[in-house]
């Protein structure tokens, strides 16, 4: 039987890493059939992927830098269940193996 960290790669676990803050909900309001008004959520998925390497540190911080309120990383679980941020567990598309 696989360990229960296996189960962890096809689905994205989001982090909470900053809340919105009061000036983002007057910014850009959304409307929903409640009629009540929430602000978009800003999700930097791996991070600031377009403009840095995914899944590192800085491709994270740049991402908060940005305004993100989540960071939304892949995780894939080894063979051993250790996670790894890593969107292909295919790793001709992430390697050059």
């Amino acid at each position: 039987m696989a360990p229960p960290l296996a189960f962890v790669g096809p689905l994205a676990i989001i982090m909470t890493v900053s809340s919105v803050s009061s000036s983002k909900i007057n910014r850009c309001p959304l409307r929903h059939k409640s009629g009540v008004q929430r602000p978009p959520l800003v999700i930097g998925h791996r991070g600031a992927s377009f403009h840095l390497p995914e899944h590192t540190i800085p491709s994270y911080r740049l991402a908060l830098e940005m305004d993100a309120d989540f960071i939304e990383p892949d995780l894939v679980a080894s063979k051993d269940g250790i996670l790894v941020a890593v969107h292909s567990v295919d790793l001709n598309v992430t390697t050059n193996v």
